[in-house]
């Protein structure tokens, strides 16, 4: 009776183990996808003032399947960076970047920038 119990103990032990296993690696594989698109940009910084009307704006994103700057469609490569170049009217800049995963969740970045001729 003793060994029976040993082996039921051991039996369910093993069945939880495998459980946690099997939900924590399901939770780590979908916590990106859980977490929405995402935009980082590296160049230019807000509220920067710049002197070249051409602006070259770089950054990367994750989880994203559109990615607009200013309601233009821009591309990103297999690395999910993108670079854009565009042109600044003089005094105050307002540029948006909006991205959107695969299951519609918007993401909206604005950066002010300030061309003094």
């Amino acid at each position: 009776m003793a060994g029976r119990n040993i082996k039921t103990i051991i039996r369910t032990f093993i069945i939880t183990l495998a459980v946690i296993a099997i939900l924590g690696y399901a939770y780590y594989r979908t916590q990106d996808y859980l977490a929405g698109p995402q935009i980082i940009v590296s160049s230019p910084l807000n509220n920067q003032t710049v002197t070249n009307p051409l602006l070259t704006i770089q950054g990367q994103t994750k989880n994203v399947t559109n990615i607009t700057l200013n309601d233009r469609k821009i591309f990103i490569n297999k690395k999910n960076v993108f670079a854009e170049q565009i042109f600044l009217q003089p005094g105050y800049n307002v540029i948006k970047i909006e991205v959107m995963d695969k299951f519609k969740k918007r993401v909206t970045k604005k950066i002010k920038i300030v061309y003094k001729e």
